[in-house]
């Protein structure tokens, strides 16, 4: 005998243009989702070298900075695209450096010194040469750690914000809220970042609104230290990157399917007088989630798009003493983002995200003993 039912949804879409015009301010608000590299470029006598060209060219993107060497040696790079870069510093008179593999991280500095030597310098003498790269940045009192997209697939942890969290050192689960608490503030005081764009849950600020997982590239937890320009948030801060198109076009298709007959069950919970007070046995859930992504270049080297399309589905029996739930959970979530490269220090980046959530089931009356719904 059906005794209720309900049909639940909700749905919500969120829109944001960030664009940055960088000439000679500092900072501005998309170095959040950005990386930076800085250095000294010094000769063998260790002496700083003033005028040195540094080029840095985004391997899939193909996006070239360059800057030139100030009076103490130094260079700085902001406003960098995550990803790996192939590096180049040259001067007259100098050899030439090349570094292939030089990974920008979000919201990361890396500080990368180099020493050049003069061209003909005496082959019976030895020199040793190198570079060093500090990918700590000792200017910050920011804590916490990043984690690329690939780490997390060699990584055997659940995707999404929480499952990121928990790897940080001062994190630890909140179950009943369904967030984690960070350096031990409540879960409701930490804040969600997606590309510079605030999407922590409005109505109750805690967690983040859905989106779909497949389509983030790199994620930063930080636990202490946060700088300002992140608002009042008390707690931790997650700041997230989306991925983004390449000079190649690239297409994936994904395919999660958690079936019921895989997990472990047990038995209803019984009192010592013989009662039951917990029916576990007849709980039932089997989850599927698909995605379909697509990226590349729309202007080689200059417009890039993104964007994922990724619905799941829960279906579920929540069994009770005398009654049993059973319905169905549905989510459809899309993320698309476009980056104009317009110059080397004019870049714009738009990025769209969508989710619908729906739920529906009915209650039924039903006798736990015998694991069998009541007859009408």
């Amino acid at each position: 005998m059906i005794k209720t039912s309900n049909l639940l949804k909700r749905s919500a879409c969120a829109l944001a243009v960030s664009g940055a015009i960088a000439i000679s301010a500092p900072t501005f608000a998309n170095d959040t989702f950005n990386g930076t590299v800085k250095g000294v470029v010094s000769n063998a006598q260790q002496q700083v070298l003033e005028n040195a060209t540094v080029t840095l060219k985004h391997k899939t993107k193909g996006v070239t900075r360059t800057i030139t060497t100030n009076e103490d040696g130094s260079y700085t790079l902001r406003k960098l695209p995550v990803g790996e870069y192939i590096m180049t510093i040259e001067k007259n008179g100098y050899e030439q450096i090349i570094e292939q593999d030089l990974l920008v991280t979000v919201g990361g500095s890396v500080v990368f010194n180099n020493t050049m030597y003069s061209v003909g310098t005496d082959m019976e003498t030895i020199e040793i040469t190198g570079s060093s790269i500090a990918r700590v940045n000792m200017e910050s009192s920011t804590g916490g750690i990043v984690v690329t997209k690939a780490e997390l697939e060699r990584l055997p942890v659940e995707t999404g914000f929480e499952a990121i969290a928990l790897l940080t050192p001062g994190v630890v689960s909140n179950g009943e809220f369904g967030a984690s608490s960070i350096g031990g503030s409540s879960s409701a005081e930490n804040a969600y970042y997606l590309n510079g764009i605030n999407i922590t849950n409005i109505k109750t600020g805690i967690g983040s609104i859905g989106l779909p997982w497949e389509g983030v590239a790199q994620t930063e937890v930080m636990t202490g230290g946060i700088d300002p320009k992140f608002g009042g948030a008390l707690g931790g801060i997650v700041n997230a990157v989306s991925k983004s198109g390449s000079n190649e076009w690239e297409f994936e298709a994904y395919a999660r399917i958690d079936p019921d007959f895989t997990r472990s069950h047990h038995d209803n919970l019984i009192d010592r007088e013989g009662n039951y007070f917990s029916n576990t046995a007849q709980d039932e859930s089997t989850f599927t989630r698909y995605s379909i992504s697509a990226g590349g270049a729309l202007i080689e080297d200059t417009l890039f798009f993104y964007g994922v399309y990724a619905p799941q589905k829960n279906d579920y029996e929540n069994g009770k003493n005398n009654t049993i739930d059973i319905g169905e959970n549905t989510s459809d979530r899309y993320l698309a983002t476009v980056d104009w490269f317009i110059t080397d220090d004019h870049s714009i980046t738009a990025t769209a995200i969508g989710f619908t959530n729906k739920g529906k089931g009915k209650t039924y009356a039903n006798d736990c003993k015998q694991k069998t719904l009541a007859s009408s």
